[in-house]
């Protein structure tokens, strides 16, 4: 058996040649006969390639009466019933490199191709498939130029814009055009430098813009496009956000005195959109003044330079642009007592004797919870002999003992008291006053002479003794 192979393109049909040899019967041979006999091959086992689709053509397409730019039909006659499916490639000059475009099942006889350029020339080709390959492209390549771009589309009218909310302001406009691909949205914060903000589809009136900042103002402006460019002109619009919803009170205010001058407060936030909280005091839960502001998020505060044992009264509330919340529970906190303990003892006291009459004291006040100081003195220092001479206020700091003895040694200390108690005492210290100082006596003055007579008798002013011959 022998086998010839004819090749026709990438397909080939196998010619099988049958020698038939015959055998002579009866002593007589026969000679020697052979047949050929050609079969394809799916007869015998095999599986051939599918036929080339025929009457391949390509055609524009057109839109209410427009040829299409950006779409191409393609049509050809299924002559094989073999093919799994169809190839179909593509170039954009008669010369130029093929590209395959699509795939397509068995059966199919027709397919758009689109998202081309306008104004361009394209050719085509196509082939059936199976698993056993192909007979060839179609024996025509059609060519097809798609029509021109679509002008742009007309401009959209009557934009709005509307605030919704402190972030929010919708849109909405007029749709004039039927061939628009989409709209652009711009915006701007002063009507002069726009930025694009988002494509909406084809036919859409409303938009949606977000995010935005509470009482604020946008501009905006709208137009349709296509491949042709931009709709003119654009149809603009302007709108201010709203002011933010007041923020919810706080609650569970708490005060604790802490100390003798603070009280610590403590409260609950129960919004999220709080610019921060004011805190109003009062000393009677009548008249409230605000006494500070904190910023959002803060929930405790500590109320400072208050007067011991003394009640004060809180209330908070968040505020926003939008407003103040309502007051939370109103709360109150007493300051701590004092305490109370003996002052520290007076230092360096110093006794000066400033007349032979008085002595002036001075000491250092070391303690700041005093009620005043006591001042004692003695005559001679044994403190058996001291006794209270007197007693100044708080902070006084000196003191004048007066009607003493001219030169005559005191002795003196102090000590500092309050209601627990005394302090211990100041050092020790002692002056003596001067003597009563001895002055020489006033010169005489205004002197008068008398004439005395000798018989006793009283002389007239001025007159001297008795002359001779006078009785």
């Amino acid at each position: 058996m022998n086998r010839m192979t004819k090749h026709w393109g990438k397909w080939a049909v196998i010619t099988l040649l049958i020698v038939f040899v015959g055998l002579s019967l009866g002593g007589e041979g026969c000679p020697w006969r052979d047949k050929k006999k050609s079969v394809p091959l799916d007869e015998v086992g095999g599986s051939a390639p599918p036929k080339r689709p025929i009457d391949f053509e390509a055609a524009n397409i057109y839109i209410d009466g427009e040829k299409a730019h950006d779409r191409i039909m393609l049509t050809w006659t299924d002559d094989s019933d073999n093919e799994t499916g169809f190839v179909i490639e593509r170039r954009t000059d008669l010369d130029g490199s093929w590209t395959q475009i699509a795939t397509l099942g068995p059966n199919v006889d027709s397919y758009i191709n689109i998202g081309l350029q306008p104004l361009t020339t394209y050719v085509y080709q196509i082939k059936a498939v199976n698993s056993s390959g192909d007979q060839g492209y179609s024996l025509n390549k059609p060519s097809v130029t798609t029509g021109p771009p679509p002008p742009p589309p007309d401009a959209p009218t009557g934009l709005i814009a509307t605030p919704m909310s402190d972030s929010e302001i919708d849109l909405s406009w007029t749709d004039n055009s039927d061939n628009e691909d989409g709209f652009k949205i711009e915006r701007s914060p002063n009507d002069i430098s726009y930025t694009q903000i988002y494509t909406a589809t084809a036919n859409a009136i409303a938009w949606s813009d977000t995010g935005l900042d509470p009482e604020t103002e946008y501009f905006y402006r709208v137009c349709a496009y296509n491949a042709n460019g931009n709709s003119l002109p654009w149809s603009t619009d302007s709108a201010t956000t709203l002011p933010p919803p007041a923020p919810d009170a706080p609650s569970n205010l708490t005060a604790i005195g802490v100390s003798t001058s603070q009280i610590d407060l403590v409260w609950t936030d129960n919004s999220g959109n709080e610019t921060g909280f004011k805190i109003e005091r009062s000393p009677d839960d009548i008249t409230y003044a605000e006494i500070t502001t904190v910023l959002a998020d803060v929930t405790t505060y500590e109320s400072t330079g208050l007067d011991p044992e003394t009640e004060y009264f809180y209330r908070v509330c968040a505020f926003n642009a939008g407003g103040d919340s309502g007051y939370s529970n109103t709360e109150s906190g007493t300051t701590q007592p004092v305490p109370v303990y003996p002052p520290d003892a007076p230092t360096n006291l110093i006794a000066t004797a400033v007349s032979d009459s008085q002595i002036d004291l001075a000491w250092t006040d070391n303690s700041d919870n005093e009620t005043g100081f006591a001042i004692e003195r003695s005559p001679d220092g044994d403190d058996a002999t001291y006794t209270g001479i007197g007693m100044v206020g708080v902070d006084v700091v000196s003191y004048s003992d007066t009607g003493l003895d001219p030169e005559t040694t005191y002795w003196y200390r102090v000590k500092a008291y309050n209601l627990e108690g005394p302090s211990e005492y100041s050092n020790t210290e002692s002056a003596t006053t001067p003597p009563v100082p001895v002055y020489p006596p006033d010169d005489p003055s205004n002197l008068v002479a008398v004439a005395i007579r000798l018989d006793g008798a009283s002389g007239g002013s001025g007159a001297g003794p008795a002359g001779p011959g006078q009785a």
